[in-house]
């Protein structure tokens, strides 16, 4: 199994696929969220994802799609995030979210991400240095909440933990294998 993380114009037909039958598993048939899940957002968005490659069906374990602001919601944001079945129960989501983290780092530097999730979750992203913004609201018949998480914040909350706990996950840590980053950063705009 392997992290990716790439713009959509560098995604293989066969990873577009595997994320595509992931989100419709995941959203649409376990979560019973009936909804048009390609939503044209994708073409402008980073995608991250855990693919075990295969010569006949590639499989994404994980995921998660980072949309850039916008005129109409500036903000940067996480979604469509999930993990299969399979991985609920070791470290993946949370792998998955400082993945996420660096990409968005990475891309845009010192910007604020922002995340909608369930309000039963807001301790557990807590954990990662997000704080709520907005909420109760309902999306799909669920309370979620809006979260954000900022990189000066997260690395004095991260000193002080670490100062009493071990944390979680080291964000410098976490490596990015990808050769699309520095095109999608020029192309954006973001960094030099």
């Amino acid at each position: 199994m392997e992290w990716k993380c790439s713009d959509f114009k560098h995604l293989l037909t066969s990873e577009l696929y595997a994320i595509l039958r992931a989100r419709s598993t995941v959203f649409v048939v376990e979560f019973a969220h009936i909804h048009l899940d390609i939503d044209d957002k994708d073409q402008n968005a980073l995608h991250i994802f855990l693919i075990e490659p295969d010569q006949i069906a590639p499989q994404v374990f994980a995921y998660a799609r980072l949309l850039p602001g916008d005129d109409v919601d500036p903000e940067i944001l996480i979604d469509k995030m999930l993990t299969a079945t399979l991985k609920r129960d070791d470290d993946t989501h949370d792998q998955l979210i400082c993945q996420a983290l660096a990409a968005a780092q990475t891309v845009w530097p010192d910007h604020a991400v922002h995340i909608n999730v369930p309000g039963l979750k807001e301790s557990f992203y807590n954990g990662f240095g997000f704080r709520k913004t907005a909420g109760l609201f309902l999306e799909h018949g669920t309370p979620y909440l809006r979260m954000a998480w900022r990189a000066d914040e997260s690395r004095r909350r991260m000193a002080l933990a670490k100062s009493q706990l071990e944390p979680r996950f080291d964000l410098a840590s976490v490596s990015l294998e990808t050769d699309a980053l520095p095109e999608l950063s020029q192309r954006l705009g973001v960094l030099p």
